[in-house]
Formats: C-alpha cells, structure tokens, sequence
C-alpha cells in the first residue's frame, strides 16, 4: 500500500521509481522497463512517468562519450545523499546522488562533491549540476588537478545529478541533440531545453520507446 499513490499522500513518492531508472544507468544496465510506483488512475501514472522519463532522456542525451562510460565508485570521496555512484570516461564524468533505498522526501543541505582518482586531463570544466525531479540545470567551471575535482552543490530533495565535461570537445548541452557516440541521441534532434528551467512536456514517441528501452534506439 505504500508505494500506492492512491492510498499514499506523500507527493515525493514517484522519486522512487525515477530512481530506479537512474541507478540501472549508473550500474550500466540499458534496459530497465517498468515504473515501479502504481496508481489505478492510469493518467496519473502515465503523467507522473513521462515528466520522469523525459528528464532523464536530456540527460542522456548530453553525453558526449556514452561508449566510454565505465563504473567508477573509487572516484566518489565525499559526497552528500546515502549513496552516490560515478561513471567516468577520459573526456567527462557522471555522478548521481541519492536518499537511502526505499525513502523520499529527503532533504539534503547545500555541500561540496569531491572526486579523486579521475582519469580527466587536468584543466578547467564545465560541470552542470542537474535536478533530475525537475530538469532543471545549473552550470559552473571547476579545475581538474591531478584526478582531483571539488563541485560546490546546492540543497537538493532525494536525488541530484552531475556531468563534468569538456565542452571544447563538442559535448551537447542539456537537453539538446547527441552525438553519434549515444545511442540514445539517434543522430541528434531535441528534447525541451533544460538549462536552468524545466524541460518541456509532449513527445509521447521518445516516452514509449524509452519507458521499455530506455537507452537504445
């Protein structure tokens, strides 16, 4: 009955299912179909699972290096959430912070993300700090000092994401198109921008193929 959106009023229980999707795709899995809160009002379901789903297709699609992608939780020193888990290549980095298991609602303050043993060339990058309930997405530079990298992060509710990258080196911004590198860009094409407001809603398309398969086109 708890994970019931009819009998349960907490409005942050959908964060549950939405992160599921993020951590198959921080353990590298590309397929996770399901949505694993319910509700027998179907639209209320279909609704709360496409803005979900649709968020998350942006952030995706930004990655430049999709096949470089390897696991990387020896890189995580110090992050803010119960868990957090990195995905590096040798040109960005991704990490997705989140509540314990089980729980939503949780409130975590503004802290700092401190990464080491990165494989990333030393210099300045942009990293986008992205909310994954919302899509909305923050920018700020920060240096990469031999593997080492701190991000200042902002307060955040259950789960925040992070993409360190290069943007010299032709990575798309947020809610815009892919590289050929991402298979779940399908050679380019938008989905509403999402650089410091919600992404837009629609693409009925992209959400049904991607709530079965949400990384492969």
């Amino acid at each position: 009955a708890e994970l019931d959106l009819d009998r349960n009023p907490d409005q942050n229980l959908q964060s549950r299912g939405r992160r599921a999707w993020w951590r198959m795709f921080m353990a590298l899995v590309q397929s996770n179909g399901g949505y694993s809160d319910v509700s027998h009002d179907q639209r209320k379901r279909d609704l709360q699972a496409e803005q979900a789903v649709l968020h998350f297709q942006n952030f995706i699609r930004s990655i430049g290096d999709y096949a470089g992608l390897r696991l990387a939780p020896e890189t995580i020193d110090d992050a803010p959430g119960a868990a957090a888990y990195c995905l590096q290549s040798d040109r960005e980095v991704v990490v997705y912070m989140e509540a314990p298991n089980g729980r939503a609602g949780v409130d975590y303050p503004a802290g700092v993300l401190t990464l080491r043993r990165l494989t990333l060339p030393d210099g300045e990058y942009t990293v986008i700090v992205y909310d994954p309930a919302s899509g909305a997405s923050q920018e700020r530079t920060a240096v990469v000092r031999r593997g080492r990298l701190e991000v200042e992060l902002p307060g955040f509710t259950d789960d925040l994401a992070v993409h360190v990258v290069n943007r010299q080196g032709g990575a798309p911004a947020h809610g815009i198109g892919g590289t050929d590198n991402n298979p779940a860009s399908g050679g380019g094409g938008g989905g509403g921008g999402c650089s410091m407001a919600p992404a837009g809603k629609g693409a009925w398309a992209e959400l049904l193929l991607l709530a079965s398969v949400p990384f492969l086109r």
